[in-house]
């Protein structure tokens, strides 16, 4: 399962790529960025849930637990950004491929929709149904 999902994500990635380069941001302004997608992250939390109906006949349930979970949503966004060398120490970083955020995020979501029953069947949420 590791191995696909590896590979779903370079899948999204390479198809987010927009062919241009931009200055990789430095540790200062990277740090700001994780900030604005913990906030994000918390907001979606708060106003996204009537989407799960369509997948747990309890999304108050599935609510509540990820709710008490979002220190781990927080500490998994930073994590991220420490240890996949996102940033450099400098404010004139080297040029590396632009993405586009909003395509990357919206495949991943094509993806994991397409393959929702296949992560229902293998219980990675059937508790929750």
């Amino acid at each position: 399962m590791y191995n696909l999902l590896t590979d779903a994500a370079m899948e999204v990635l390479a198809d987010a790529n927009l062919g241009v380069k931009v200055r990789q941001c430095s540790c200062s302004e990277d740090e700001d960025c994780v900030k604005v997608m913990q906030d994000q992250a918390k907001d979606c939390a708060d106003h996204c849930w009537n989407k799960f109906s369509e997948i747990t006949k309890n999304p108050q349930q599935l609510y509540t637990c990820v709710s008490t979970k979002m220190p781990v949503v927080s500490n998994f966004i930073r994590c991220m950004s420490t240890h996949i060398k996102s940033c450099v120490n400098s404010p004139t970083g080297p040029m590396i491929p632009k993405v586009d955020l909003r395509k990357m995020f919206d495949t991943g979501e094509q993806k994991l929709l397409a393959s929702r029953a296949e992560i229902l069947s293998k219980g990675l949420i059937s508790s929750m149904k």
